[in-house]
């Protein structure tokens, strides 16, 4: 502690001192980057340990001395998880649409429900001491429950749906002409995070629709409300293909906005998986 206060130009006093003082039944915890030490207690089985320096010094100490120890002297359970993300869809629904394989799911798996801005991130959480058996059961489940939320899925890993259909876009070069009367830019935000994709993404008001281009790499996309219906209109048209959705209005309109985003976004994955089919396993 001399030799470190030193190099930094500090003078030793009798509080700083204090921090050499250790517990009789204390192993030392080294700090790499302060002077207080971390102090492991461990007595009838149990551990406790003290640590200074809240947030910089106690991680330093937490990773390198603490997380090794505990390692060491332990007998730790291994813990996997298995995503499944999902969009357009209610938690209620498709809770409704797996209780069955859900209340068959073995006691040393656990599902999480994650919903949050239009998406519903499903967590299948293992425990236990194998972790080849743990790593076979997850894909088990994960292949039982696919079936029964298959229009609703985009993902078997923990990625977001624009990061996947950016992806494709610039796999296939493709141009996006966009003409978005619902979603205020938010469609157009989610594609700028991208700089490769930015340079792909036209904006058109003209009612192009009706004699779509034949180009293989253009796609066109329109978000419009439909009055009469009371809903709103979200249609593709790449050459000969043509998907069109109704999405019913969100009384909140920030959580309408991105939830009109997301399922544009599922619906241009969608059309590009119908021509290149292989695109999957990017997913």
């Amino acid at each position: 502690m001399e030799n470190l206060l030193r190099k930094r130009g500090r003078e030793i006093n009798d509080l700083i001192r204090t921090q050499a003082d250790q517990p009789v039944k204390a192993e030392y915890l080294k700090n790499e980057v302060g002077t207080a030490p971390g102090m492991w207690f461990a007595e009838d089985e149990k551990i406790c340990v003290a640590l200074p320096g809240v947030p910089y010094e106690m991680k330093q100490i937490l990773m390198d001395e603490v997380v090794p120890r505990l390692k060491e002297r332990l007998k730790l359970d291994v813990i996997l998880h298995q995503f499944i993300r999902t969009v357009g869809v209610p938690e209620t629904l498709l809770a409704q649409k797996i209780d069955t394989w859900e209340e068959a799911l073995p006691d040393f798996l656990k599902l999480a429900y994650l919903p949050g801005g239009g998406q519903v991130k499903l967590r299948l959480t293992a425990r236990g001491s194998d972790s080849e058996f743990l790593k076979k059961e997850l894909k088990r489940q994960t292949d039982l429950v696919l079936p029964l939320i298959k229009d609703y899925v985009y993902s078997t890993e923990d990625i977001e749906l624009e990061t996947i259909v950016a992806q494709m876009i610039v796999t296939h070069e493709l141009t996006l002409q966009v003409d978005d009367q619902i979603t205020d830019g938010v469609l157009f935000q989610k594609f700028q995070a991208f700089p490769e994709v930015q340079k792909m993404l036209l904006s058109s008001k003209m009612d192009f629709l009706e004699t779509p281009d034949q180009s293989k790499n253009l796609i066109q996309i329109r978000i419009l409300k439909d009055v009469e219906l009371e809903t709103q209109q979200i249609v593709l048209v790449w050459g000969e293909i043509r998907v069109q959705t109704q999405v019913k209005p969100f009384p909140h309109p920030e959580v309408n906005r991105n939830v009109v985003s997301l399922v544009t976004l599922n619906l241009l994955r969608k059309i590009i998986l119908e021509k290149w089919p292989e695109s999957k396993s990017s997913n």
